[in-house]
């Protein structure tokens, strides 16, 4: 959504408006988060800035939505951008968790309603964190540093633990073709790793 607002939205291009009710998402410019929920069948948009909008806000958003469905080839004869009642941020670093939890409620159809002093914002934030932790694949057999999956016994899929690099970091778990690349990488640039562990280098 921020590069619908700065009139970046090539990677959209095959996105089709049309088949959707309802486009939701963030936008931040200079590091505070607003929403915006496009509803093309509706003919508007909403604008949700946590402090609350202003008319210029709503301006340009009515302006940049419209913009982005005609390049949609959405016929859009009346188009309106407007905001809702909803909790004001207290504070100077919450807006990100205002925007989540406020797009939480409406997609869910629920009335944008919740507590705003620090001890309710910091509960909706381990929420969230908890949610985000249930909902995640489990990544326990991925390479950490390049994402290889282990699934075979092949000696490229063997994981290596604690292997320490040139800069002596700890890279956690990697396979053994990642260290494999690593080597080859160090030694054409003419440097020894410092130690391979039992690995070794091919």
């Amino acid at each position: 959504m921020t590069n619908i607002w700065n009139d970046t939205s090539r990677e959209m291009r095959r996105l089709d408006v049309s088949e959707w009710e309802t486009l939701i998402g963030a936008v931040c410019k200079d590091r505070h988060w607003t929403l915006i929920v496009i509803y093309p069948r509706q003919g508007k948009a909403l604008y949700i800035d946590p402090f609350g909008a202003t008319s210029g806000q709503l301006m340009q958003c009515r302006d940049k939505t419209r913009a982005f469905l005609r390049r949609k080839n959405i016929n859009i004869s009346r188009w309106k951008c407007e905001t809702i009642s909803h909790p004001r941020q207290q504070d100077s670093t919450s807006c990100g968790v205002f925007v989540c939890k406020i797009a939480e409620q409406l997609l869910l159809g629920q009335q944008v309603v919740f507590q705003t002093e620090k001890a309710a914002i910091d509960l909706i934030r381990l929420e969230m964190a908890q949610k985000l932790i249930d909902e995640s694949d489990d990544l326990m057999d991925l390479c950490h540093a390049c994402g290889d999956r282990d699934t075979s016994e092949a000696l490229v899929d063997d994981w290596v633990t604690n292997f320490e690099t040139m800069f002596n970091v700890c890279l956690f778990i990697q396979c053994a073709y990642f260290i494999l690349m690593m080597c080859v990488l160090f030694f054409r640039l003419n440097a020894q790793p410092a130690n391979v562990g039992s690995t070794g280098c091919v």
